[in-house]
């Protein structure tokens, strides 16, 4: 599935070994040749750094490169993988399973994106599950209904919160001052006078 930024990996290490490798000496060189062994990694060294800003752009177009391409062919095994139901038991598709280690959904993803990757149209795809595991395996999308239901349940959250809103700031009727209430208020408010 990853063959292609595998080999990108690979390479850009074979690479780095070469560049940073240095060959082992078998015995100790006479001082003319330390000399021009010096020169030599001094030149090396001064080759690398006017080289190293041209090797992390190649470093960096490569791995945006594969990113992209696992990016791709992560997305277009998702769009079929959401079509299948994992069959490890749990309730999730193929492309959602978050069972790790699961048996189904890891090797129908790479069954999928070999398939994908050697040209076979998504429905082919499906119908080959379909066929091997039997029409439960299949997941439609949801239709209208399905689109719906959320953005009806929001609205109908709204409407509710904004009538329950207007409700309590209504304003809340007066008291009916009557003439027996007064006086005891008054009675109530001498006495706490009273107390102070």
């Amino acid at each position: 599935m990853f063959q292609w930024s595998n080999n990108v990996a690979h390479a850009l290490v074979r690479a780095a070994s070469r560049l940073f490798s240095t060959p082992a000496r078998e015995s100790a060189p006479s001082p003319g040749v330390e000399k021009s062994l010096d020169a030599a990694r001094t030149s090396a060294c001064a080759t690398l750094r006017a080289k190293t800003p041209t090797l992390i752009l190649l470093a960096l177009a490569l791995t945006s490169a594969a990113w992209a391409q696992m990016a791709s062919t992560t997305q277009n095994m998702r769009r079929v993988g959401a079509r299948l139901a994992c069959q490890c038991g749990c309730p999730d598709t193929v492309a959602s399973c978050s069972m790790l280690g699961c048996s189904f959904s890891h090797p129908a993803k790479e069954k999928i994106a070999q398939m994908q990757a050697s040209g076979v149209p998504d429905s082919t795809i499906v119908d080959d599950f379909i066929k091997a595991y039997g029409k439960g395996i299949y997941r439609s999308e949801p239709n209208t209904l399905g689109w719906l239901v959320p953005y009806l349940a929001l609205a109908l959250g709204t409407v509710v919160v904004i009538w329950f809103v207007r409700r309590s700031r209504r304003l809340k009727p007066a008291l009916v001052v009557d003439a027996r209430l007064a006086r005891y208020n008054d009675q109530i408010e001498q006495e706490l006078q009273n107390l102070e």
